[in-house]
């Protein structure tokens, strides 16, 4: 027993040393979670130091708080005296964070400027220290109204605080259809030409709508392939959709891919894993003319990669053998 006690004192002080107690807790030494020595952590091997400011009772002077950021201060190693060294002068008006707020506001200033905070800085009241700044665009664009017609309010977070002095700061002149990110969709898609080139978007490009400022770019593959003739390339129509001959399907990933009619075929395609259960086919290869041996050698070529009727059966053979072996072992047993 006293050698476990050992281990967990070891190894909370070990924790304790790698985490390190903050400034104003103690190591207890020792006492730790017997049943997880391992897992010793702050709330396991600190506890409060009673000599730090954070521990004691102090009475701060008139125009003092006790700070929480002297919380690891001890006195007796500093002046000695707990009012001086764990309380800090509250703050005034003019210290508050109002710029930061983005609200649009500025301090306040004159007499309002020296009115004390309750605490620090952020203890100041918004009401009481700020007021808001009219050469900002302010909340909601109250000192730069936006023309709706042609622009749209800035949804940026620090807005308010933008000068509006540039008054797109405040109001960004709405896209047109030929901004709109037609060609980054990976739909095959381009802008539109013409005067719906002009016609404007709700705000920025991002929010032009495709069927209003985008069509279909026939020398892209497009979605699903519907491009160049119009043709569908779906799996299992090859040879009508010009698919490139061979086990191959549509690849939605070059939807935005550039191609022309021939480089479709190859571009456009991906190789499909066409028996993915019993049987695979032997091969994949044209079929050969010639017969077998002493037979009537008039056989025709055979398309690469399309099976034929009878391998297009084998799958639904194999499992009807595989039925009848069950059938046999169980009337066996």
């Amino acid at each position: 027993m006293e050698r476990l006690v050992a281990f967990a004192i070891l190894a909370c002080v070990t924790n304790v040393a790698s985490a390190a107690c903050p400034a104003h807790k103690l190591s207890k030494w020792g006492v730790c979670n017997l049943k997880a020595p391992g897992s010793c952590v702050q709330s396991d091997c600190c506890m409060e130091d009673p000599r730090k400011c954070k521990s004691l009772s102090v009475t701060c002077p008139t125009g003092k708080f006790k700070d929480p950021a002297k919380n690891g201060v001890d006195p007796s190693t500093a002046t000695k005296d707990p009012a001086v060294d764990c309380c800090s002068l509250q703050k005034k008006c003019a210290d508050a964070p109002c710029t930061s707020k983005k609200k649009g506001f500025k301090n306040k200033i004159g007499t309002d400027a020296a009115l004390k905070c309750p605490t620090d800085a952020a203890s100041c009241d918004e009401t009481t220290c700020c007021t808001p700044d009219d050469t900002k665009c302010g909340l909601s664009n109250v000192n730069q109204p936006c023309d709706a017609a042609t622009e749209y309010a800035n949804p940026a977070a620090n807005t308010p605080d933008a000068l509006k002095s540039t008054k797109t700061n405040c109001c960004p002149k709405r896209a047109k259809c030929s901004e709109a990110l037609c060609s980054s969709k990976k739909k095959g898609l381009k802008n539109k030409i013409g005067t719906d080139a002009a016609l404007l978007c709700p705000t920025d490009p991002a929010s032009c709508d495709e069927n209003t400022c985008c069509e279909p770019d026939d020398n892209k593959c497009g979605v699903n392939g519907v491009k160049l003739h119009e043709r569908k390339f779906m799996p299992g129509f090859e040879i009508i959709n010009h698919l490139q001959t061979g086990w191959t399907e549509y690849d939605s990933g070059q939807d935005g891919t550039t191609v022309t009619a021939t480089s479709k075929n190859t571009k456009c395609c991906k190789p499909v894993t066409a028996w993915n259960k019993c049987p695979a086919p032997e091969t994949q290869t044209s079929g050969n003319s010639g017969g077998s041996a002493g037979g009537s050698g008039s056989g025709s070529g055979g398309v690469v990669g399309s099976p034929s009727g009878l391998d297009q059966l084998k799958p639904l053979t194999c499992w009807r053998v595989a039925l009848f072996v069950i059938m046999m072992v169980s009337f066996r047993g």
